[in-house]
């Protein structure tokens, strides 16, 4: 049931109310999820996208992370999260450095970045240092930017975030 605008309002003034209204609720363009993987199974993490001139402004905000040293595997101590922006599915070890992902001991944590991307996808990884070159570790969230909201899209990312995570991993152990 849309109301029509009252006739006295001319329609600019209605518009940019309107424009107004939808940017008050809208703080971000677009969103996606990232998919835990096996290694933080109670993990989830939302990335909210705002369109800038020159690529992406992005927020992160993970919830139900481990404590960090629960991750130490054999050879491997990780004591830092960190956050990767990928470019495309088949190009994960281009992946570049967000930035750290801080987390409070309930296991949230929130990271603002950009990325001169304007379509990109975002892995979380366990890293055995806060600053690595190139994307190592243990990654605990991924994710690959889906726009559709059809249920195949969205099957696709979750088939495409597992892949991203076994690729991921394979070029952690090279």
């Amino acid at each position: 049931a849309m109301e029509a605008p009252a006739a006295e309002a001319p329609a600019a003034d209605a518009a940019v109310e309107g424009a107004a209204d939808a940017e008050a609720e809208a703080a971000h363009d677009w969103e996606f999820t990232l998919s835990a993987t096996d290694k933080a199974p109670g993990a989830s993490a939302t990335v909210q996208v705002v369109d800038i001139e020159q690529g992406s402004d992005f927020v992160l905000v993970a919830t139900g992370l481990p404590v960090i040293d629960s991750l130490d595997e054999e050879n491997q101590d990780v004591n830092a999260y960190t956050v990767w922006v990928v470019p495309g599915k088949d190009k994960v070890a281009e992946s570049e450095l967000a930035g750290v992902l801080t987390i409070s001991p309930d296991g949230t944590g929130r990271l603002e970045a950009e990325t001169s991307l304007e379509t990109f996808g975002v892995i979380v990884a366990a890293t055995p240092d806060a600053a690595p070159e190139k994307i190592s570790g243990i990654p605990v969230l991924t994710g690959i930017p889906v726009q559709a909201e059809s249920p195949e899209a969205v099957e696709e990312a979750e088939e495409a975030a597992e892949n991203v995570a076994e690729e991921a991993e394979d070029v952690a152990e090279e």
